[in-house]
């Protein structure tokens, strides 16, 4: 058959309509559709996050390249093998840090090897390899690659069961393994219970095979998350939600963070509650994505504001909010600067009241509001 695909350059920018108006994307890849002389193109919206990132037929594609605008050089075809870390490069988990805080430094102070480090991932993690996943009786749509074996490559759909993660492929295996598989709750120790909601705490060490296919499950909607197989120096806490069905419990998975048994950073992930218990001042490990920044600015400003509330009228400095929350100093400071409540004045940094106050006044008058309709 004749091939009557427009010829788009793959790395190159064009018009694609999207959400029924036109918007400017990178073409990243091309694919033949099976028994057809027609292409499809992976296309990344520019100005929106990688998770938005999808397959568009060439009908979608304004034909006219955009020449203005700076493109990456595509990899021709005959040269694309499959990208692989540079064995010599040896990269330890402090470059990995270094590497992941690298959009912090001016571009003269980053590592040549950090860069190359950045551009493999990019290259390698380019194109969301797995469509849709099923964990028990939920369907829902992934948003990033997570480094599955190669046998799962471009499945439409992902199975995993809910109670150990073992994946597959077929719906029929599933239903093998539902009906053989034991298991009706995270392995580890029970460390909170209220209600129906849990939570267990799981050493990966002791459970290498559940927290390796945890991270990879988790690695379907993290860009940045680099843990897959090295996970012996974490310890992992599962949120579940307990079913009763015929006089036995069921755990279902909810969600999960991980915190490392000795870090030199402090980095306390998602746990301020066992900073506080371990009398340490932590953080999440930088830099944070999207919606992460979303949920701990949203934290750290609820804390922060219940904080100098209470505390009307007393001299809080900077140390003091973070001895109290365990949150670290910088991120009460950048949290406190993204509210204009902080200013630089004689050497320190002094938190603006006025404006303070009447940010509380007006939280207090908009709930009180809702508390009434």
């Amino acid at each position: 058959m004749t091939d009557t695909t427009p010829q788009f350059t793959v790395g190159s920018l064009y018009m694609v309509q999207w959400r029924g108006a036109p918007h400017k994307a990178k073409i990243v890849e091309k694919r033949k559709i099976p028994e057809s002389d027609k292409y499809q193109f992976y296309v990344h919206y520019t100005n929106y996050d990688r998770r938005l990132d999808e397959w568009v037929d060439a009908d979608m594609i304004d034909p006219n390249e955009i020449v203005d605008a700076p493109a990456t050089v595509a990899v021709p075809e005959d040269q694309g093998a499959k990208p692989t870390l540079n064995e010599d490069r040896k990269v330890t988990r402090n470059m990995k840090r270094k590497f992941d805080e690298m959009n912090f430094h001016k571009p003269s102070e980053i590592d040549p090897k950090l860069e190359d480090l950045e551009k493999e991932r990019e290259e390698i993690t380019k194109i969301r390899n797995i469509n849709i996943l099923q964990l028990g009786k939920y369907r829902m749509n992934t948003w990033y690659f997570s480094p599955y074996p190669d046998d799962y490559k471009e499945l439409p759909l992902l199975y995993v069961c809910e109670f150990c993660l073992k994946y597959m492929r077929l719906p029929e295996s599933m239903a093998k393994h539902k009906s053989a598989c034991k298991k009706r709750r995270p392995p580890g120790a029970l460390v909170y219970e209220k209600g129906d909601i849990r939570i267990y705490e799981v050493d990966g060490k002791e459970d290498k095979l559940y927290c390796q296919n945890l991270c990879l499950l988790s690695k379907l909607f993290l860009d940045h998350k680099t843990v897959y197989y090295d996970i012996e120096p974490f310890r992992f806490y599962v949120l579940t939600q307990r079913e009763r069905i015929k006089s036995k419990d069921y755990d279902h998975v909810l969600g999960y963070f991980s915190k490392e048994k000795l870090s030199y950073e402090n980095y306390n992930l998602a746990c301020y509650e066992l900073s506080k218990i371990d009398n340490k001042i932590g953080s999440p490990e930088l830099p944070l994505s999207d919606l992460g920044l979303v949920g701990y600015r949203s934290y750290w400003q609820a804390v922060l504001l219940d904080i100098l509330q209470q505390n009307q009228g007393t001299q809080v400095s900077i140390k003091d909010l973070s001895l109290l929350t365990s949150i670290r100093q910088e991120d009460i400071v950048s949290t406190l600067s993204s509210m204009d409540m902080i200013r630089y004045w004689k050497g320190e940094h002094v938190i603006w009241y006025a404006i303070l106050l009447s940010l509380v006044l007006y939280v207090v008058t908009i709930c009180s509001r809702r508390l009434r309709s």
